[in-house]
């Protein structure tokens, strides 16, 4: 392999890692700036995103005053994850509230996203 090759190689990786990186900070900066502020009294309905890989690991992603846009920023959020990892080069296989990905390295993640109302924690009761 030549000096250019080499060069051009990198160039390429380079490439493709921006791309990704500036999608993936557009769609958040897009969402962040669309979304009420969690800290929102008001808020009736929660966007909580759920890792099946690990153990249940549960995080609130966002709050919304209404189920059904909640369920609207779901779609938004799953789109723009999918896209963004597409484009680092995993596997991804997704449906209307998951996607599941297989890394370059093999390691494999399912992500689910849930809508829940403030009252509700997925996590369960907390113990004293």
């Amino acid at each position: 392999m030549t000096d250019r090759e080499r060069t051009n190689g990198t160039r390429v990786q380079s490439k493709k890692g921006r791309r990704a990186m500036k999608t993936t900070i557009f769609a958040l900066v897009c969402v962040l700036f669309t979304v009420p502020s969690l800290a929102e009294a008001e808020c009736a309905w929660v966007l909580w995103e759920e890792d099946k890989s690990s153990v249940d690991k549960w995080r609130v992603l966002f709050a919304q005053k209404t189920q059904e846009s909640c369920e609207g920023l779901l779609t938004e959020v799953l789109k723009g994850f999918v896209a963004a990892h597409r484009e680092e080069g995993q596997r991804i296989e997704s449906g209307d509230r998951f996607y599941t990905g297989t890394t370059a390295a093999g390691d494999r993640r399912i992500i689910a996203y849930h809508c829940l109302p403030e009252t509700v924690d997925p996590r369960g009761p907390k113990g004293k």
